[in-house]
This record gives structure tokens, sequence and C-alpha cells, in this order.
């Protein structure tokens, strides 16, 4: 198939403006770091801007630290371009550049941002992402053409829109180019700024980047990128993890002890762990009863010093060794330098010069190394090197000299050999075992190479330039993206097969010495978290170690998590917790959630949760073991019958009666009771009333009336005992903020709603920023908050402020609780109108355990159980909150 090559059309696109970015001809930012705070500064990286570039054009943010490593080692490993022109032309001819753009134009982040109406909305919603403004209807024509006709993808479109800005020298494409080049640093440096305030794993989560997206929309033609340093310390600052607090019931969430994105790692002969947390910029260690602790940097900040614990700084370290007398050693990538870290913390630079790139043999001290990744040490004492950047394998002696000992300096290849003869690119993870051979991470050609002590270079499994996720022996062997390495107990090599775009892999693999390949946990990125090593999903395994007893240790850099695979086969979550989507049965971490809304307890201590996204509703009994009780996940319907034969669509509130029915709230209008047994069934209507067409939350009062309230044409809804429908309050289809009787209130997005005990009604009023109060007459009175004041902060009535309010309930004593969304915060509200933070400081997108305050990751609706006990859906998870 053919597409469009935007600058073969450069002089269409000036005459019409389809594009409308000129200024920089490269399609580079033109602000310079000598124009930016330190805090500002960008790190060095050929693939920087292009990744910025992607992110900006596909999800108008901002990348996230690791998402920026990531996609840099991507682009580097298809050898792609390196500026966005040589992108969008490398699109036709490279499957790996294609297969990456596509995962970014694919990915359900731009489809909710670029919506699914027709072409033309797309091409219109990509302007106003990118240039800020509509289309002029000539550039519409064009692109949408392109797209229709076939010329142009849309997996590829915004990325090749900008291109097309990026080359326009229009009057329009010149204040374009400044708006598109001025997000492009900001981004940069927002980018930057995240990673160095530790604030990587709240940087996550659909709250966090609707955060940033924000931020970023704030800057147009005429931003001073210089002067917005203080928005984006202020954003960095909202994303900032609070005090510890919280447990877990049931799924996953981002949460756990502070692992951001965990990548090398060992244990030592006492059975500590230790830990790189990437962009965390620290070195920590898990001690065998689970004691978590930092040894060494500062964590969340980047630097370059030497000094004991905290007092030493690290910048974006990569791999991770361990000699015989227990000294940690730690490629540190940035700042490309070889650290040495003791037992007890100190901290010191062994070889190298920070930020001095290049390929420098010599004493350790004047030698130089450009972009350092695995690391090794052998039983007398030389450190190995993988210097990615150099593709080459370097030396150190215990006396301090450096020399290359195989592959060519800045020669990207692929051959085996002795010394210089032999080739690598994009050198990784590396290991020696006792004879002292090295075992290498080939990362671009997707193999495992062997280097004998005397340099002599062969390949001892996977076929160079070939992915896959197949088993065999030697070059019958497949690999995508292997991350890391180390030896069990018999000698043979395990592998973090991470995968790769194109194949999923996310699997540990076991090579014998003769190079013979299988699997032995994971399932080649299945969407399910399992409890054995042939049904575990991992996400993005990197460092793996093994203690004496034969249990993997696996670090899952993409989630935060360090799973246990034990000797028999289980697995088991060591370290860390995760956010990842799934739909299976089981307890705990083990049972898994997509974006679960409505809970409600019932009178045995059973919760039910609408699993909105599988469509099902699902049980967690007292002991906290998960069941699906209604539905089959991924079967999106609205046929009644009995448990998995029935079928839901996009559930999200419940409630119940007396009896112990559950009455469902489809997302599609239609409300749908399930008997204690699981039979499902649909409460009839009259279509002569109001339609429900988007309702949110149901609620029933003790005379067994129901209430709904409908989002969209912002109006609540009263359904009587006998089935008639009307409006309680509000005008169907007209929004606002204003209290009154019945037909005279407004509403804006009314979703959470809970019943007192005298029978009033309360609402969430949810883009309005308030909380509602209708009596049992219709009169609707505003009891907390502000209309459009959005905020964090405690008070009574109108003087607190919530942002984006949901879920609400009401403990036995008449206190409402409040899912403040956006604050990522659980709110108070007492009889007497005392706005009060149960749990959450509004930062941050990231669950966090232990005692309150904490904070809870967009929590969306909640129950409570006597007067103490809260029970919150939040990200992919069940979480419970005792209130002291």
């Amino acid at each position: 198939m053919s597409r469009v090559v935007v600058p073969v059309f450069a002089a269409m696109l000036a005459v019409f403006t389809l594009g409308g970015c000129g200024g920089s001809q490269t399609g580079q930012p033109l602000l310079q770091d000598k124009q930016l705070s330190p805090s500002m500064k960008q790190a060095s990286s050929p693939y920087a801007t292009a990744v910025q570039e992607l992110y900006v054009a596909y999800f108008g943010r901002p990348a996230d630290p690791s998402g920026l490593a990531n996609f840099e080692n991507a682009l580097a490993s298809a050898g792609a371009p390196t500026d966005i022109s040589g992108l969008t032309s490398a699109y036709s001819d490279n499957q790996a550049v294609r297969s990456l753009i596509d995962s970014f134009g694919t990915s359900n982040e731009s489809q909710t941002l670029y919506g699914s109406g027709s072409t033309q909305d797309f091409v219109a919603a990509i302007f106003n992402n990118v240039l800020d403004r509509a289309p002029q209807a000539a550039g519409l024509a064009y692109w949408s053409g392109a797209i229709d006709g076939g010329s142009l993808s849309k997996g590829d479109a915004a990325l090749a829109i900008m291109d097309g800005a990026l080359t326009n020298t229009s009057v329009q494409g010149l204040i374009d180019a400044q708006l598109v080049n001025n997000r492009l640093a900001v981004a940069a440096a927002f980018t930057t700024q995240v990673s160095s305030e530790g604030a990587t794993s709240a940087y996550s989560g659909a709250a966090a980047a609707a955060s940033a997206r924000a931020m970023l929309a704030k800057v147009d033609s005429n931003t001073n990128t210089s002067g917005f340093a203080t928005t984006i310390t202020s954003t960095v600052a909202t994303l900032l993890q609070s005090k510890p607090g919280i447990s877990l019931v049931a799924g996953n969430t981002t949460a756990g002890i502070p692992l951001n994105n965990p990548t090398g790692m060992v244990r030592d002969s006492l059975g500590n762990l230790y830990v790189l947390d990437q962009t965390a910029n620290s070195l920590d260690k898990i001690a065998p009863d689970g004691t978590f602790s930092v040894l060494a940097g500062n964590q969340g900040a980047s630097g370059s010093a030497d000094g004991v614990g905290a007092a030493a700084s690290f910048y974006f370290p990569n791999g991770l060794a361990i000699d015989g007398q227990g000294n940690l050693y730690v490629s540190d990538t940035q700042n490309v330098t070889i650290r040495k870290v003791t037992s007890d913390g100190v901290v010191t630079t062994v070889a190298g010069q920070v930020g001095a790139v290049g390929s420098v043999d010599g004493p350790a001290r004047s030698a130089k190394f450009s972009s350092p990744q695995g690391v090794a040490v052998d039983t007398k004492g030389n450190l190995y090197v993988a210097d990615a950047r150099n593709n080459t394998i370097r030396k150190i002696t215990p006396g301090g000299i450096v020399s290359t000992m195989a592959g060519q300096t800045g020669k990207c290849g692929y051959a085996d050999g002795v010394g210089s003869a032999a080739q690598f690119c994009n050198p990784g993870p590396l290991i020696v075992d006792g004879t002292g051979n090295l075992y290498v991470v080939d990362s671009y050609f997707h193999t495992i190479r062997k280097v004998t002590p005397d340099s002599a270079v062969s390949t001892l499994a996977g076929s160079p330039g070939y992915k896959g996720a197949e088993d065999g022996a030697g070059s019958a062997a497949h690999f995508c993206s292997p991350a890391g390495l180390a030896f069990d107990n018999t000698g043979n090599l395990l592998v973090s097969d991470q995968g790769c775009y194109g194949s999923t892999n996310a699997v540990i693999r076991k090579v014998t010495p003769t190079g013979v390949v299988t699997t032995i946990a994971g399932n080649n990125g299945a969407a399910f978290v399992g409890q054995t090593a042939a049904t575990a999903a991992f996400v993005g395994p990197e460092g793996l170690a093994m203690d004496a007893s034969g249990n993997i240790f696996v670090a899952d850099y993409s989630i935060g998590t360090i799973w246990e695979v034990s000797a028999s086969g289980s697995v088991t979550i060591f370290a860390g917790l995760n956010g990842v989507t799934g739909s299976a049965d089981g307890s705990g971490a083990f049972a898994g959630f997509s974006r679960p809304q409505g809970i409600v307890a019932d009178g045995a201590g059973n919760l039910y949760v609408a699993d909105w996204h599988n469509d099902t509703i699902r049980k967690i009994s007292p002991s906290g073991q998960v069941t699906t009780f209604a539905g089959t996940a991924g079967t999106a319907a609205e046929r009644d019958g009995v448990g998995p034969a029935a079928s839901l669509d996009m559930p999200v509130g419940l409630t119940t009666d007396t009896a112990g029915n559950l009455y469902v709230m489809d997302y599609g209008g239609h409300i749908r009771i399930i008997s204690p047994a699981g039979a499902v069934t649909t409460l009839p209507l009259p279509n002569s009333m109001p339609n429900i067409s988007n309702g949110t939350e149901i609620v029933r009062d003790k005379a067994g009336n129901i209430y709904v309230s409908e989002s969209y044409f912002n109006v609540i809804l009263k359904i009587t005992p006998d089935g008639s429908l009307s409006t309680l309050a509000g005008m169907i289809g007209q929004s606002g903020s204003a209290d009154g009787t019945g037909a005279a209130a407004r509403f804006n997005n009314p979703s959470g709603m809970a019943v007192d005990g005298a029978g009033n009604l309360y609402v969430a009023d949810t883009s309005n920023e308030t909380i509602r109060k209708i009596d049992s007459s219709g009169n609707v009175t505003t009891v907390a908050g502000s209309a459009g004041a959005t905020g964090f902060v405690d008070g009574v009535g109108a003087a607190a402020r919530l942002h984006y309010p949901g879920g609400l309930a009401f403990d036995a004593a008449g206190n409402l609780y409040i899912a403040d969304n956006w604050n990522n915060a659980i709110r108070k509200l007492t009889p007497a109108g005392n706005v009060s933070t149960v749990s959450g400081s509004a930062s941050g997108s990231i669950t966090v355990f232990g005692t309150l305050p904490g904070a809870v990751n967009r929590p969306e609706s909640l129950t409570v159980v006597g007067l103490n006990t809260l029970y919150v859906t939040s990200d992919n998870a069940v979480l419970r909150i005792q209130i002291p």
C-alpha cells in the first residue's frame, strides 16, 4: 500500500496551510537547552525529541520517563531515523517503525482523544490537539481524502499531520510551528522534572494524563517557554505522592511499596534482594522478611554525587552486579559512569567521567563510555560493561584499566569473531559465569551472545534479526527484546524475554550451556494474571534473580512489581502491586477487574461490584474470594438469564433491597434486577416516560422508590414501586447549577447518589464540583462545594472544594462519604455540613497503602459497612479503608 510522504507535498501544504507548523524546517524544538532552567533540561538522546513528538501527536501530553526510555530503545532497535520527517518516510518501508507508530495510533488513549466518528471528525480532532485550531477546508479535504483513499492510515495520521505542519512556511504555518515547538519543549522539560522529582509512578493513569494534557494545552505560539517552568513545577507537584495509607481487598492497582520501574536485580548470600529502580534513581534493598529500604540514592532525584545512602545520587541507572564481598556495581547510564556501592550504602565512581560521552580506553577515571547498560563482575574482580551506543563490550581490571574487549566502536552490526572482528548492535544486559565466560543480550538482533575470556564471540541462542517466541536449540529459538539475565542453581541461563512490537512474549526462558531454549514461566502476554508459571502474565519483565531454593524473582519494569516464581511453579507478588486489567476470578491481587464502578454490600458481608468494562457483576466473599456472579466477561448485551447465561452492557451503578436483590444500572439505559440466586431480569419501563439514555448511578430508598442519575440529560429520575417513571429534579437537556424545586433546578453531569435516614437524596453533581440535596418535595439545595470552583479544600458548605466527585455512601451516624475522583481522595460530609478528608491529599495517580490519610487512585464508587469500614472501587481494584 502506498502512503503519503508529506515533504513531497510541501508546496501544496504551503498554499492550503494543511498542517501549518513551519518555522523549524527540521521539526526540532526551537528552544535550546541554554534557555531552560536546570530542572527543564531534557536528557540527551538522539530519539528524545522523536518520542515526545509521538506522545504529543497521539496523546496530547508529555512522555512519562519510562515510556520515553522504552520508546527511545524501540526506535534505536528499529534503526529508525531520529527526526519526524524521517519517521514518516520510514513508515512505508520499515516494519518495526510502522508497528511502533501504529501502536500509538491504535492505542486506547489515542482513540479516546480522537474519538470514533467520521474521518473528517477524526482529522479535525487531530488538528485541535496538535495545532489548537480547526483545519481549513482544503486541509480537511486533503487529509480526509488521504485516509479514505488508503494512502494514509489512521494509525499514522497524527504524526503525518504534525510532520506536514512542520514543513509548512505559510503565515499560518509559522504560527503553528511555534506552537508545536513550544509544546515539544515544555513536554521534554515536564518529563525530565517528573523523573528528577520522583513523580514517575504518580504520572500514570487517566487522571494524571489528563492533568499533564491540561497543562500542555495552556501552551500556545506566544508562550515564553522559559517562564513556563513555574507551571511545570506546579503540575508535577500535584502528582507527587502523599503519606502512606489503605489496604487491598482484590484486584490490581497502581500501589504498594515504592517501586516505580525496577530494572537490574541481584541477590546476595544472605538472601537480601537488591533492585535498581531506574526512574526513581535509587538502589533499593528488600530483606528476606520483606522489609524495604533505599540503600543508596535520593529516591526521585537525579544526580551524580558520591556519598553515603541518600547523599549519593544516580541518573537513570540500568545494570547491576554483585561481587563475592557483597559490593554492588551499577551502570549509571545517563551519567555514563560505573559506580560502586558497598553493603552499607557508600557510593563511589570507579570508571568514566560524568557527562563525558565517548569511547576512550585507559585509566578508569579518564575513560569514556556511551550509554553503559549491563554490568558484570567475575571472580577475579574484573568488571565488564556493555557499552550500548558504542556497540562494544568493555573490561575494567581491578587495577583500574579500561579496555575494549569485543566489538567495533560505533559499528552497529552482527558478526561472530574474536575481539574487534566481532560486531554487536546495542548490547544490553550481561552476566559472567564461574570460568569467566560472558553472556550478552544483543538487543537489536534479539540474540544471546557468548564471549570467552580470550574475547572470542559466538551466538549461543537466537537467530539474528528474527523476532519470535519459539523454543528450540541455537538459531531455531527466537527471542523478542530479551532484557535480563541470571543463572539458575545448575548453571543454566535464565532470560527475561520482554516482548516487542509484533510479538508479545513477556516470558522467562531457560537456555542450557549448549543453547537449548525452553519457556519456563509466562504465557506470551495473555491479558490476565495467573497463579502458576504456565499461566502467569508478566507485562515488562527485566531483572532476574534466583535464591538458593530455586525460586526465581522477576522485576516487572512496566508495572512496578517483583514477582516470585517458586521452584514448584506457583507465582506470587513478592513486592509492589500493579494496575493490570483482567477478568480472572481468584483472591487478592490474582483477581482481575476492568474499571469497576458501583459497589454494595449485603447483610452477610459479601460485596458486589459492577465490573464495567468486563460487562459483569462480581461477588467478593468475606474471605476475599472473587467470583463472577452474573454475565460473561467481554460479552456486552442485554440478555436475561441466570449467572453466565445472562449478559449485561457496561454496568455502572448498583443498589440492593431488603430481600437481597441487586438493581443494576446498565450504561445503555436499562435497569436489571439480579436475584440472590443470580437470575437476571430487566425492569420494564413505560415508553412514554423520559428515556434513561445514560444512567450513571442507581439507589433505592426504604419505600422502594428507585432513583437514577441521568448524566447525559442532567436530570434525576424517580421510579415508584408500581413502575411509573418521572423526573424528580432538573430539566431534560438543560445543564446548570441552579437550586430550586423540581424542573427549576439544574445539574451538570450528576453521578453518585445516596439516601439518608430521613429519605433525603444526595447527588454528586460532578461537573459542578458540588454535592446537592433533594428532599421529599423535590427541593434542591447545594450542601457542599461551590459550582464551577474546583479544588481540594476542607471546610463548611460552600467553602469546601471538590474535584469531580463521584460515588456517595452514608454511614449509620449520618455522615456522607464522597469518592472525590480527581482529588484521589475520600471526603466526609457531616450532617452539620463540614467537609473533611478521610484519605488522600490530591496528589498523584497512585494508591498508597498503610496508615491514613494515604491516597486512592481514581476512586469511583464506595459503600460503608458499619461505622468505620469503607470499600472503594479504584483503578482495577477494590480497596478497604478502615477509619480509626
